[in-house]
């Protein structure tokens, strides 16, 4: 028998919704403890004192709220951050793909093929936002993919759409 191949995994998978549920908890069964030991502390029989159930229902509501926000804003701040690793694995697929086009249909068929698979891409945006019924603005904006592009176009509508010598504008 040979051992298997181990399998990638981007995550912990299904322990991950364990542990946020784990932690959601713990968040909340702190903010008790606290609540009910915390003020002058227990009696000398070792019980809590002066509990009263509204407080101890608002400090566990408090508690849930600040946990949820504070994971809100790491998973925020961590989904702006690229790993460098991601970023790597992500730039030599690139080139292996490259390479690949290149190897495979010559160098100078490579640069065609890339400049016609954008042209088609650009074509079907172009094309599915014209039968959405888009405004004319949405449309130029959604469709320029650089600053020389845009300057382009945009002289272009201005040139078409400026009044002609003969003409009044009203």
């Amino acid at each position: 028998m040979q051992r298997p191949a181990p399998w990638r995994a981007d995550s912990i998978g299904p322990w991950l919704d364990s542990l946020g549920f784990l932690s959601w908890l713990g968040s909340i069964t702190t903010a008790a403890l606290v609540y009910l030991f915390g003020d002058g502390g227990p009696r000398p029989e070792g019980t809590p004192w002066n509990i009263k159930a509204w407080g101890l229902l608002l400090t566990i509501f408090f508690s849930e709220h600040i946990y949820l926000l504070v994971r809100l804003g790491v998973r925020t701040a961590l989904s702006a951050i690229e790993s460098p690793g991601l970023e790597k694995e992500r730039g030599e697929r690139f080139l292996v793909r490259k390479r690949y086009l290149e190897e495979s249909i010559g160098e100078e068929e490579a640069g065609k093929a890339v400049a016609n698979t954008i042209r088609e891409i650009l074509e079907k945006e172009a094309k599915q936002g014209s039968q959405s019924g888009a405004r004319a603005e949405d449309k130029f904006w959604g469709r320029q993919r650089g600053v020389e592009d845009t300057l382009r176009v945009g002289k272009g509508i201005i040139s078409r759409n400026a009044p002609r010598e003969g003409k009044k504008d009203l």
